[in-house]
Order: C-alpha cells, then sequence, then structure tokens
C-alpha cells in the first residue's frame, strides 16, 4: 500500500440514512466535498468506500448519481436478492460488519497520520445477530488496531471524551482507577492536539458525584482516582502544554466549555458526557476512536432507517466527520 493519505468510507448498515448522505456529500453535483474525488483523479489521495456494490449501485442510481472513476471499491462479496437492502436483520449486520473487516484490511502497512475512515452507522443487534463480538466499533477498531481507545465526541463547541463507555451505573464507580482517568486524559491531549490542531489543549476532567464529591460529602472516588489521575497526566510527556483541571462539577464545567473556557471534557461515563453534548450538537456531533494508530470518525446518530433514500435526513454530522478526517491527514476542508 503506498503512503497517500487514504480515507475510507464504510457503507454501515445497508438500510441506514447515510448512504444518501456521503453520495450526495461527495458525489453529487454541487457536492461540498468533491475536491476529494478531485484530489483522488490526480493521484494525491487515495479514496476508498467499503460494502456491497450491487446495493451501493442501485442506491446511488435511485439518487442519480454515480461512483466516479477516481473512488475505489470495495466490494463486501455478499449476496444479495432484490430491493435496496437485505430485510433479514442478521444480514443487514453481516454486510455492515464486512464493510468494517475491509476498511482494517485496508489499514495494513499504512503509516500513523495517513489513513482516516469515517464509518457509517451500525444497527447493534444486526450485527450481534451476524456473529459481532464487540459492544461497539470503537471496540472493534480497538481490537484491529491495538488497545487504548478513548471515545470522543465532538461538536463545533464541546468535545467530550469519555473514561468509561457503555458500562451499567452500577459499575461506573468500581470501574475508574487512577489509572483509567490518567490513560484517557492523556489521549484525550494528544487528540486535541493531533485532530483538532489545539497546540496547548485545557481539557477539564469531570468528578463521578454530585459536587465533585463535595469533599467527600457525597463520595470518596474523587479524593481516590480521579485526582491522583489528573495528577499522574499531568506529568505525561505527551500532556506537555496541556493545561488538566479538575475534578469539576458536572452540572457546571459543560456551561464553562461552552463559553470556551476549556477545549475539551473528560466525562467519567456515558450519559453524564453525552446528554449535554447532544443537547446543544445533536445535528452536528461525531464519534471519534481517539488513541489508535488511525483515525476513525462516524456521526452521531445510528442508521435512522425511517429515513432510509427519502432525502429528508439532516447531513450535518457527517459532513462533520468528514471534515474531522480531512483534518486529521491535513487535507481541505478539515478543520
Amino acid at each position: 500500500m503506498t503512503q497517500r493519505p487514504t480515507i475510507a468510507m464504510t457503507a454501515g448498515d445497508p438500510w441506514s440514512i447515510t448512504t444518501g448522505a456521503w453520495a450526495s456529500l461527495v458525489f453529487g453535483p454541487e457536492a461540498p466535498f468533491g475536491h476529494l474525488v478531485r484530489m483522488a483523479a490526480s493521484g494525491q489521495i487515495r479514496f476508498v468506500v467499503c460494502g456491497s456494490a450491487t446495493l451501493i449501485s442501485r442506491q446511488l442510481d435511485h439518487l442519480g448519481l454515480r461512483l466516479p472513476e477516481a473512488v475505489d471499491l470495495v466490494d463486501d462479496g455478499l449476496t444479495v436478492g432484490e430491493g435496496f437492502y437485505p430485510k433479514d436483520p442478521a444480514a443487514r449486520g453481516a454486510h455492515a460488519v464486512a464493510a468494517l473487516e475491509a476498511a482494517v484490511r485496508l489499514s495494513s502497512g499504512a503509516k500513523p497520520g495517513t489513513f482516516a475512515v469515517v464509518t457509517g452507522p451500525i444497527d447493534k443487534k444486526s450485527c450481534s445477530l451476524a456473529g459481532f463480538q464487540h459492544p461497539g466499533q470503537t471496540e472493534f477498531f480497538e481490537a484491529a488496531w491495538g488497545p487504548g481507545a478513548l471515545m470522543l465526541l465532538a461538536g463545533p463547541r464541546l468535545r467530550v471524551g469519555l473514561a468509561t463507555r457503555h458500562v451499567p451505573l452500577k459499575d461506573v464507580s468500581a470501574a475508574i482507577t487512577p489509572e483509567l482517568v490518567a490513560s484517557q486524559t492523556v489521549i484525550m491531549a494528544r487528540a486535541l492536539r493531533d485532530t483538532f490542531r489545539i497546540a496547548s489543549p485545557r481539557i477539564a476532567v469531570c468528578g463521578l458525584n454530585p459536587h465533585a464529591g463535595d469533599r467527600g460529602l457525597f463520595g470518596d472516588e474523587e479524593a481516590k482516582a480521579i485526582t491522583p489521575g489528573i495528577e499522574s497526566a499531568r506529568f505525561h510527556p505527551d500532556c506537555a502544554g496541556a493545561t488538566i483541571s479538575g475534578p469539576h462539577s458536572g452540572d457546571t464545567v459543560f456551561y464553562e466549555a461552552w463559553i470556551g473556557r476549556y477545549d475539551g471534557v473528560l466525562a467519567m461515563y456515558h450519559d453524564q458526557g453525552l446528554a449535554p453534548l447532544k443537547a446543544v450538537h445533536f445535528h452536528e456531533a461525531v464519534n471519534i476512536s481517539a488513541g489508535l494508530p488511525h483515525l476513525r470518525v462516524s456521526p452521531d446518530h445510528g442508521p435512522a432507517s425511517a429515513l432510509f433514500l427519502t432525502g429528508k435526513a439532516d447531513n450535518g454530522s457527517f459532513e462533520a466527520a468528514i471534515r474531522v478526517a480531512c483534518g486529521h491527514l491535513g487535507l481541505s476542508g478539515g478543520n
């Protein structure tokens, strides 16, 4: 594989709104990212779509579009019947998983910083029926590329990392350790610098309990795990130049980040971070698997099958995902 910057797009669930999104954004007559196709045609980048050749061809025909010659198509090779998507959930899951696996194969041999994959949303239940063993796409790429990912959700003004991901609330406290807080803070500092080009990132780390424990009145996780983790992260070489503060109360820190006091917030659990993020960036946020050798970014929404090929879907999140991938690779159209 050459070391040209490569952007791969996975089709995701075949019954997903992102088919129309990436097609209109990249292949439409007034596509805002049509320059990526032109860069591929000139040999500056490699641009790849991973999915079913049959289904993609049918869906593009329906939209009045075609796959440009400069764009490579990695066919998942799975057979399909009539229509725009398999009706069997397990078959849809198999297509989504095959596209992810194709993206991993494409990344083989690529140097860090030269490969980015923009993933379409998957239906976790359908993928599970197809034998997918991971809670989500972050965990899939972590298994393929090495451990140590941070689930980082980003909108135009808020960037939120999750110390724990899909963990039941009753298990969050036990999962939070000084080592976890330190490692996730370090990854966040690196991602803010390398992907978002923030030279001296300001990171606010959330507490777990109300009022960040209020000096032990409402819990001791802040004193036992979060504060030691913050102190450890401050001495890590990758945090040189970063300002790391906390633990902060979760009921105020997101507003402070919103008005510009912080470049990123590390939340302790899923809904602590994603509820405020989606309240203000529901149609604009992206999901990044940070800390891996290659960038993986996706829209921050599911397949939204009810809007499939209707032309009524909001493309904002998918457009933002492409911008993040471009920015990470140093291409025009990025952040």
